[in-house]
């Protein structure tokens, strides 16, 4: 009796240890190597980005290799009949939660003493967002910016998007396959034929993904962030997945074709296309690549696959997890503290990333997952529940104590975080409906008490970044102005195509036709001038380079302005502050220098320069306004005057707070004539 318990204590152990080394049957460590890979073009890009222009193709790879690995495990146990739902889960959270949480925890305390407190309360909430593993349409519909911009490279936790995708999916296709595969089998299919249509619909559904991907590409934040038009990398993984019992090894021969084809296509993508190529069909070529490379290491005797197997290879792609959840941080940060990230400071950061990515995988991960083995419940209660809580609670501090934090001066965080001013909840900026402005009663600047609108304002957000230094102006003139600002929407016009989903050029119809209609005395045009020459603005008659069209644009838009018996306002953009931190000299913590050179910011708009000094020389009755003339002094373009910041942003595209903005115009019509007298 004795011996009979035991041999079933000794099964029931046995089947344990086979149910829980069952995700390692079929390793392969050329899929290791494909991820360090993967995880090295994604580290580089963000600390060498001119280097590996890109490199952020990384995490297109590292999606097809997800959904391969995650459909192979989910299909094999369907088949064995052994897969748990509840186990997948449990095996998912373990590999992923721990050493998310810790780095978590390590991001909050450095932000602590390092962040102002509104980007602190970003920190909370993005935290939050990440452990509900809703990153993506956090950063999508709350935060409101692309990975791409530069007020993105200050975000400790910007990178978490892509694991909030692969949760999402993680927690949606088992159970997809789990109905889809039953369904199947209760037709009597086979299981060869089985896997070829379950194979068949997995397919579909990455088609139509990408179908929504390329067609929603307008809409760019929703088609980098949303899962459903992100979906068909991990799908095409999941389909070579399923369809791999059904494929033959490839011959030696042909597997050395597909490898080196999809190496080719790794290093096209990560040499020659860069943001700018993007949303486009472009996206497929890293995709295919790695789909390609997975394949061809059916074939073990082949060369490029055996170079992914070296040991330097699996041992980055065991700890690329880690690396990719520590490096970005340390990025952030160091822009954050605007310190230049050049060669030294890059290979500093690199080198950080890998060994506390390292440490990470040895003491974390790697227990958590063969040690520390809890039970669905307890690992629900300690990796969700606990940390959910913790970091909710953290976020809710802001409403209470909204200066919380180390590094807090709150008058100063009040002025820098305020770029709208009294005009906040107006919709000066971004009406409700793109194609309908909102109503001058709740969008008029400078002296109310007038009745007739005399100026009116058009851009995007940097002209309505100038609402603070246009009251100065208005008031000392006893003029009345009306706000109508549209983010991403210079005011010109042409045959140029709409490049944003707000429908710019139509918007700028409906201001033309309000132009010629009003005949208003003044017409203001500010913008983010250095943002529309490069291959954002697409024409027909002028498509040879985008700032030809650009310019054409803007000529035509004042001649409109002219045409209609209205003097052309035009504003020079402010100087960017590139790395230069908004707080810069108003914080404990002071680790660089509070201003640009003069020569940096003019061989960034040199371009746009030459355009307006030829709108100057057309068009002499244009009146200029040139902020950097107030802004840079004694060969520095800085970031406060006075003792007063005046940035509410940061990077290439920085836009003035509404202090600031005042202060500017205030010391701008003391030192010259003012435009509208």
């Amino acid at each position: 009796m004795a011996n009979s318990l035991k041999l079933q204590q000794d099964l029931s152990i046995e089947a344990k240890i086979k149910s829980s080394e069952s995700i390692t049957i079929g390793y392969r460590k050329d899929i290791d190597g494909l991820r360090a890979v993967a995880v090295l073009l994604v580290v580089l890009y963000h600390i060498f980005g001119s280097i590996f222009p890109g490199g952020f193709i990384g995490v297109d790879i590292f999606f097809v290799i997800s959904g391969y690995l995650i459909s192979t495990h989910i299909i094999t146990e369907l088949e064995d009949g052994k897969f748990s739902l509840k186990e997948f889960y449990n095996r998912r959270i373990r590999r992923i939660l721990p050493a998310f949480i810790f780095v978590l925890l390590i991001v909050n305390v450095i932000g602590f003493f390092v962040l102002l407190s509104p980007d602190l309360k970003k920190l909370s909430q993005a935290s939050f967002s990440a452990m509900l593993s809703f990153s993506n349409i956090y950063f999508w519909k709350v935060v409101l910016v692309g990975y791409f911009q530069t007020d993105a490279t200050i975000l400790p936790l910007l990178h978490t998007w892509s694991l909030g995708v692969e949760e999402q999916f993680y927690f949606i296709w088992p159970i997809i396959l789990i109905i889809l595969f039953h369904a199947i089998g209760n037709q009597g299919i086979d299981k060869d034929k089985k896997r070829v249509l379950l194979g068949g619909i997995t397919l579909f559904m990455a088609v139509v993904s990408f179908f929504l991907y390329y067609h929603f590409r307008a809409h760019l934040s929703m088609v980098f962030y949303a899962h459903f038009t992100r979906a068909f990398e991990l799908l095409i993984g999941a389909s070579l997945a399923i369809y791999w019992t059904r494929l033959k090894t490839p011959s030696f021969i042909f597997s050395i074709f597909l490898s080196t084809l999809s190496f080719l296509l790794v290093f096209y993508s990560t040499s020659h296309l860069t943001p700018k190529n993007y949303p486009s069909v472009f996206i497929l070529f890293p995709c295919f690549a790695a789909a390609l490379l997975i394949y061809s290491g059916k074939n073990d005797r082949n060369i490029i696959n055996k170079i992914l197997s070296l040991k330097l290879m699996t041992f980055l792609g065991l700890i690329s997890y880690s690396l990719y959840l520590w490096h970005w941080p340390i990025v952030a940060y160091i822009n954050y503290l605007g310190i230049s990230i050049d060669s030294k400071v890059g290979l500093n950061i690199f080198l950080s990333s890998i060994i506390l990515a390292f440490f990470t995988w040895k003491y974390i991960e790697q227990p958590f997952r063969k040690k520390y083995k809890f039970c669905f419940k307890k690992t629900i209660l300690l990796f969700l529940i606990i940390p959910i809580f913790l970091v909710g609670g953290f976020a809710l501090i802001f409403f209470a104590l909204p200066n919380f934090g180390f590094d807090q001066d709150p008058k100063i965080a009040r002025t820098i975080a305020d770029y709208y001013g009294p005009y906040e909840k107006a919709y000066c900026i971004d009406s409700k409906s793109p194609l309908r402005p909102s109503s001058p009663k709740t969008c008029s600047i400078g002296d109310l008490s007038k009745e007739k609108i005399s100026v009116l304002v058009v851009g995007d957000s940097h002209a309505m970044h100038l609402t603070g230094l246009l009251n100065v102006f208005l008031n000392k003139a006893h003029l009345k102005a009306y706000v109508v600002t549209q983010s991403g929407t210079p005011y010109i016009i042409g045959k140029i195509k709409d490049w944003r989903a707000n429908m710019p050029m139509k918007r700028n119809a409906i201001l033309k036709k309000m132009i010629t209609e009003n005949h208003y005395p003044y017409v203001v045009l500010g913008g983010y001038w250095n943002s529309y020459h490069d291959k954002t603005i697409k024409g027909n008659s002028y498509n040879e380079h985008s700032y030809k069209v650009f310019e054409h644009g803007l000529k035509i838009a004042i001649e409109t302005v002219l045409n209609s018996g209205s003097i052309p306002v035009l504003v020079y953009d402010v100087p960017p502050l590139f790395k230069v931190p908004l707080n810069c000299g108003f914080t404990r913590l002071k680790l660089t220098k509070c201003y640009n050179p003069s020569s940096v910011i003019d061989k960034a708009q040199a371009q746009i320069h030459n355009i307006f000094l030829n709108i100057m020389e057309k068009y002499p009755s244009v009146r200029f306004i040139d902020l950097s003339s107030i802004i840079c002094q004694n060969q520095r373009c800085l970031s406060a005057i006075n003792d007063t910041p005046i940035y509410n942003t940061n990077g290439d595209n920085s836009h003035l707070n509404y202090t600031g903005s005042i202060l500017i115009g205030q010391i701008y019509s003391d030192k010259y004539t003012n435009p509208f007298i």
